[in-house]
C-alpha cells in the first residue's frame, strides 16, 4: 500500500533554506513571499536592496576565489617550469662536465650557467 500523498504546500512549514527543495528553486518563491508579505512598500524595497547587496557581496568573494586560484595555478605552473628547465641545464652541464677536454667557459656559454656554479657541479660527488 502506498503512502499517502502531501501536497508539498503543507510541508513548507517544515523547510528551510538549506533543503533541496529551497536550493533546486522548487519553493524559493514561496520564502520570498514569506519573508515579504507582512511588510510595507519602502520595507520590500530595501529588503530587496539588502538581498542584492549580499547577492554582489557573494559574487565578489567567489570572483576573488577564482582569480586567486587561477594566479595561483599560473605560478604554481611557471615555477614547476623554471625549475624543471633548472634540472635539465644541470643535467647538461653535468653531462658536458664529464668530458675532461671541454673547458668551463664553454659549457658556460652553451648552458648559460655561471663558472663557479659549474666548478662546483663539477665538484660535487655524484649521486
Amino acid at each position: 500500500m502506498k503512502p499517502p500523498v502531501i501536497p508539498p504546500i503543507k510541508l513548507t512549514p517544515f523547510m528551510d533554506k538549506n533543503c533541496k527543495e529551497y536550493n533546486d528553486g522548487e519553493f524559493k518563491y514561496l520564502f520570498d513571499a514569506a519573508a515579504t508579505d507582512m511588510m510595507c512598500a519602502e520595507d520590500v524595497v530595501a529588503y530587496s536592496q539588502s538581498l542584492q547587496r549580499l547577492n554582489d557581496i557573494d559574487l565578489e568573494i567567489q570572483y576573488a576565489k577564482d582569480k586567486s586560484f587561477e594566479e595561483g595555478t599560473s605560478k604554481g605552473l611557471a615555477r614547476g617550469r623554471a625549475e624543471g628547465r633548472a634540472e635539465e641545464r644541470d643535467k647538461m652541464a653535468r653531462s658536458l662536465l664529464a668530458e675532461k677536454d671541454l673547458d668551463l667557459g664553454f659549457i658556460s656559454k652553451i648552458t648559460g650557467l655561471d663558472i663557479d656554479y659549474l666548478v662546483r657541479l663539477r665538484d660535487e660527488p655524484r649521486k
